[in-house]
């Protein structure tokens, strides 16, 4: 629902409750109680397409909610070439097969296969995460409060994570 703002979604669900007299938002009953009400600012955010394009829309998330979170194990062993005495570092690390580069998500997003070896994926991947780690700290603020983590140590994190095109 990107077309509203969270303030708005907010007030939409705190209406429908009052309205309905329920205190528990259930996402079934809000879509068939709001079919009803044709005039509400959020009805054609659920009803201003055809079923066809609704079911196309719905198609698409499954996809994105199908390739989302799909990872990679890939093992690996680093010695040096030359050495007297030698160090294996051998392991394994995990990624993601697939990311969603925030740059494309305003024009209705994708996935590209990402390539840790590949500067621009990387550069897409960091950028993500150090987002993902704000919206985290935003969201648990109090819970660290709660047992005195520092977020500025959290935003240096984040803030050494991101990259930028001119950095590359």
């Amino acid at each position: 629902m990107s077309k509203f703002t969270k303030a708005q979604r907010q007030e939409i669900i705190d209406d429908y409750l009052r309205q309905t007299g329920q205190n528990l938002f259930i996402a079934g009953a809000f879509v068939d109680w709001l079919k009803k009400k044709p005039d509400h600012i959020a009805y054609s955010w659920f009803y201003g397409m055809s079923d066809q394009e609704a079911a196309r829309d719905h198609r698409i998330s499954l996809a994105r909610n199908m390739a989302s979170g799909l990872r990679i194990t890939a093992s690996f062993s680093a010695a040096p070439s030359q050495a007297k005495s030698v160090t294996v570092k051998q392991g394994e690390t995990n990624y993601p097969s697939m990311i969603s580069p925030m740059s494309m998500r305003a024009n209705g997003g994708g996935y590209i296969h990402f390539d840790p070896k590949d500067e621009k994926s990387m550069m897409e991947f960091r950028n993500e995460a150090a987002s993902t780690l704000r919206s985290w700290v935003k969201r648990y603020a109090v819970a660290l409060e709660a047992i005195d983590v520092d977020q500025k140590t959290i935003e240096k994190l984040a803030s050494k994570l991101e990259i930028t095109l001119e950095k590359v």
